[in-house]
């Protein structure tokens, strides 16, 4: 809530980007620390989080919604698929996603952070590091860095390395597929924000391609090749629910300023 309240300032004061910090991001970094100290004082003395009471699918859904969110909110900039602009979300979405994205990202950093334990445990460190980059993101608010493309890609790409870690750690045989399907959503959508050459997305798209076929195919597991669109598949997915949702909104809103079209006769 004191997150919120600092995003809701921001926005009530209509402030513009800048490279210094405010006192409103020295509020809000307090804020984040001060939860993080409350977490970490509640860990030591009781240790379990909010797992105890709350499904595991919550807490996971919550950070994937972020990466999901993202595609909406980054459409302008890097496209959907490939880097081209010809299918967008509607724009209703867009003005959706950057007016509320801090107040959704924020609670899902939140609440995540609140659902494990800080544990000296490699799966829990490299979801803490990520929980905690975010949260130094909800403070950078109307900054330059909040919304630098190099920063930004930065924090959707730490999901791989806590994914793999905790693959590792549980043994549960998933490496392979959240490695080369994460890596697929920075091909499709996520490195043409960069504005890098074509010939270096080529050389990185190849590469990726290369690397699958030869894991795959060195080790006889060709039917396991359809994983790789797992991820783009539920990330995708969800968009395309949202699509829908803000689809259904245009033509609610149409048909409140036309009200006469509710009583036309057949």
């Amino acid at each position: 809530m004191a997150i919120w309240g600092c995003i809701y300032a921001g926005q009530r004061q209509r402030l513009r980007y800048t490279a210094d910090m405010r006192r409103l991001n020295w509020l809000a970094l307090a804020v984040n620390a001060s939860g993080v100290a409350l977490h970490y004082l509640q860990s030591h003395y009781t240790y379990d989080g909010l797992a105890r009471d709350v499904p595991e699918g919550s807490a996971l859904g919550s950070v994937a919604f972020i990466l999901m969110m993202t595609l909406a909110l980054e459409a302008p900039r890097r496209g959907l698929f490939f880097g081209s602009r010809k299918i967008m979300p509607p724009a209703e979405l867009i003005r959706f996603a950057r007016r509320f994205h801090g107040y959704i990202f924020s609670w899902a950093a939140t609440y995540n952070f609140w659902y494990h334990p800080i544990d000296p445990k490699p799966l829990h460190y490299t979801g803490l590091f990520h929980t905690l980059l975010l949260f130094v993101q909800s403070a950078l608010l109307y900054t330059n860095a909040h919304r630098d493309p190099r920063w930004t890609l930065a924090l959707e790409m730490m999901v791989l390395p806590h994914a793999v870690v905790s693959t590792l750690y549980k043994r549960s045989g998933l490496g392979a597929m959240f490695t080369f399907s994460l890596l697929a959503m920075f091909v499709i959508n996520q490195m043409h924000g960069l504005n890098l050459p074509a010939r270096a997305r080529w050389t990185i798209g190849v590469t990726y391609a290369a690397t699958v076929l030869s894991y795959y195919g060195a080790r006889h597991q060709w039917h396991k090749l359809p994983d790789i669109l797992r991820i783009p598949i539920l990330e995708y997915g969800v968009l395309g629910i949202l699509v829908l949702l803000s689809l259904l909104m245009r033509a609610m809103r149409r048909l409140e300023g036309n009200p006469q079209t509710l009583h036309t006769k057949p």
